[in-house]
């Protein structure tokens, strides 16, 4: 069974924390090994199972905008600019919001 799981707020709304990102990673661990489509396939039918169709739809909304995140910030991360923790912290903020600091809660522990 994948980590993480599909968390939703008392209104059913999905929740961007690092559960659900746990949950991601899950499968992103396969990239290289699997086909990015297959990886984004095996997420939506898990998506799915366990959650409605408006539910599933946010979710792999997120999963699409965390992938993109993550080859653009390893781009970032290895062009070897000066500041590029800072970059990555606005990175994280352009692309997630409001739920950045929950998203990443897990690579922002001390």
């Amino acid at each position: 069974m994948p980590d993480g799981s599909f968390p939703l707020d008392d209104d059913g709304r999905l929740i961007a924390n690092a559960i659900l990102r746990r949950r991601f990673d899950y499968f992103l661990t396969a990239q290289g090994e699997e086909d990015d489509a297959l990886l984004r396939a095996r997420v939506a039918a898990l998506a799915v199972d366990e959650l409605t169709r408006e539910q599933a739809a946010a979710a792999l909304v997120l999963y699409d905008r965390y992938r993109a995140y993550r080859r653009d910030g390893a781009a970032l991360i290895a062009s070897g600019r000066p500041d590029a923790e800072d970059a990555l912290a606005q990175l994280r903020r352009e692309r997630f919001g409001g739920d950045a600091d929950a998203f990443f809660a897990d690579d922002d522990a001390p």
